[in-house]
């Protein structure tokens, strides 16, 4: 009765077969991410094509003059087709160049001071909660 050893060549190719799988997996996996991404991005573009109301009419309020809310909107480029529209808003964005605020109330800035403070103080007393049960000698949920 012979038993059947491994070669080096036998592992060599166990090895090369593993990574493949692991490449393989993550590439499957990169793509997946991808096309979820390209498929949110047309989900909130298509969020803001259809809210209600004209861009330059809105901007420039109700009594604006006609001429001056079609500039409004060539210039913002609503006026193009989507196809167009998408295309620029998706280069921006992947350039890093999120838009800009064409006017905030000032409601708008008191709820976003609101929301930094809230945000520093839930960050201050998340510290605090560490140091607290460290120093008591817990273990802290998430902790590293």
């Amino acid at each position: 009765m012979s038993t059947i050893t491994p070669t080096a060549r036998d592992a060599d190719f166990t090895k090369a077969k593993r990574v493949l799988r692991v490449v393989r997996f993550v590439g499957v996996r990169v793509l997946l991410a991808l096309i979820t991404l390209w498929l949110l991005s047309m989900i909130v573009f298509a969020g803001g094509q259809l809210l209600p109301g004209d861009v330059g009419r809105a901007i420039l309020g109700p009594l604006a003059d006609t001429r001056a809310v079609a500039a409004l909107n060539h210039q913002l480029g609503v006026d193009r087709p989507l196809i167009t529209q998408y295309s620029a808003w998706i280069s921006h964005f992947l350039r890093g160049d999120m838009g800009r605020v064409v006017r905030v109330s000032r409601a708008g800035r008191a709820v976003y001071r609101q929301c930094a403070v809230g945000i520093g103080e839930a960050g201050g007393a998340r510290v605090c909660r560490r140091g607290v049960a460290r120093h008591c000698g817990r273990r802290v949920r998430g902790a590293a």
